[in-house]
């Protein structure tokens, strides 16, 4: 009797962690994978931040980006959508219009008709400086107060 009570108190763990922790730890860990543009589990807004972050870290990565503009289409989140768009925007640099333009179509219902026309045209004339006029509090690219941009 008293090493099965000996045997269950090892077992417990000393600091107990909650379910909100072990899914910005699962999170963390699916984004990682790399092997699909889509997702599908149940972490999406935990993902959609860690992809961010990953956009911020390895700007160049266009899996990331791409990945993100998706997985903000899933949530829901324009202004996520439209800080994804506008980083791949200044990434590409006028390049892989095939690209941007079928996310931009993909997104064209959440983000509205004046929204798509107004990153539309941003994109066709490779204006940096109509892009700044977008919302950009979700762009990890481009701060918006002062119009500087990071440099690849």
């Amino acid at each position: 009797m008293a090493s099965a009570q000996a045997v269950s108190r090892s077992i417990e763990s000393p600091h107990p962690f909650n379910e909100a922790v072990l899914n910005r730890i699962q999170a963390a860990f699916e984004v990682q994978h790399r092997g699909q543009l889509l997702y599908s589990g149940r972490h999406n807004q935990r993902n959609l931040y860690h992809l961010t972050r990953m956009v911020a870290k390895q700007p160049s990565c266009l899996h990331t980006h791409v990945r993100r503009v998706y997985l903000s289409i899933d949530c829901h989140n324009r202004p996520a959508l439209i800080g994804a768009l506008v980083d791949l925007f200044l990434v590409l640099r006028g390049r892989g219009a095939t690209l941007y333009f079928r996310l931009l179509e993909t997104s064209a219902s959440l983000l509205g008709s004046y929204l798509t026309r107004s990153i539309d045209r941003a994109f066709r004339s490779n204006d940096v400086a109509r892009a700044m006029r977008l919302p950009l509090e979700h762009s990890v690219l481009a701060n918006g107060k002062d119009g500087a941009i990071f440099r690849l």
